[in-house]
């Protein structure tokens, strides 16, 4: 059973009756068959330490509800979602990215092929600690 999911439910219903080879009439056996479709994508969970001001390579780290693929972008002029994976969670790495303010963004899609919501982090690209210049008259 998955916890946590909007299920959508659809029941068969199937008979069968049969006569054996001497005309005696079998009981009627009737199954029914249940199955559940999903209807909502995965959820994507960062933990709660994730860097607010990190260096030029960003490591970012997720979980995700249940198992998906991943995209991932970095919002700034253009947004390009790229593939970051598949399972239960994941990671992306940045290379060489310049100082700035940035949002990372991540949703997953489900083996049903339901989208999740995308989640965002805002973290900055640049030095840990403000340079403060002082000047002596």
């Amino acid at each position: 059973m998955l916890v946590g999911k909007i299920l959508k439910v659809i029941c068969r219903y199937c008979s069968l009756a049969s006569a054996n080879a001497c005309a005696h009439k079998c009981p009627l056996v009737r199954h029914v068959f249940t199955s559940y479709l999903d209807s909502t994508g995965p959820r994507i969970y960062f933990p709660h330490d994730l860097p607010l001001v990190t260096k030029t390579n960003p490591f970012f780290t997720w979980t995700s509800s249940e198992p998906a693929n991943f995209k991932c972008a970095i919002e700034g002029s253009q947004v390009n979602y790229v593939d970051c994976g598949e399972g239960t969670s994941g990671n992306w790495s940045g290379l060489n990215i310049p100082d700035g303010e940035y949002k990372f963004l991540v949703y997953g899609t489900d083996k049903m092929n339901n989208r999740g919501p995308t989640e965002e982090h805002t973290f900055t690209v640049g030095e840990l600690f403000a340079k403060v210049s002082v000047n002596f008259f």
